[in-house]
């Protein structure tokens, strides 16, 4: 799952680098492991890898923070399921053993519904699209 065989390729030699979640490689670049993470996409430093400079810390701006996931449904859903389906996942989002395993993984919650999903996914192709226009990759 995810980045286990980009992981494995590193790990053997067969790929100079990768990027990754910090979930996968959190047990290969702590305690003696076979990788070394080199930067984060985080405005502050991980807790998890306290060591390692972000992109921004190291004069690579622009670049969003990294990741995120979602959970989508038909355009169309009928209000009363759409309501029990983010009533639903509110609640799940904060739940004490999620919350838990967040803080055991280093990872941060920017729970959003709504509007505030909407505004995050423009913004978020606004600096993308600025940041290929720079590197000159964009159609």
């Amino acid at each position: 799952a995810g980045g286990a065989k980009e992981i494995a390729a590193v790990l053997g030699g067969h790929a100079a680098s990768g990027v990754f979640s910090q979930v996968e490689v959190l047990p290969h670049a702590v305690a003696g492991g076979g990788l070394r993470v080199l930067a984060t996409f985080g405005e502050a430093r991980s807790e998890k890898l306290p060591e390692v400079p972000t992109l921004k810390a190291q004069g690579i701006v622009g670049v969003p923070p990294g990741p995120w996931q979602g959970i989508a449904a038909p355009r169309d859903l009928p209000a009363p399921q759409k309501a029990t389906l983010v009533t639903a996942i509110t609640r799940a989002a904060q739940e004490p053993s999620w919350q838990a395993f967040l803080q055991q993984n280093g990872l941060a919650s920017h729970f959003l519904t709504g509007a505030g999903v909407d505004g995050f996914i423009k913004e978020e192709t606004e600096t993308l699209g600025a940041l290929l226009k720079s590197v000159d990759i964009t159609q």
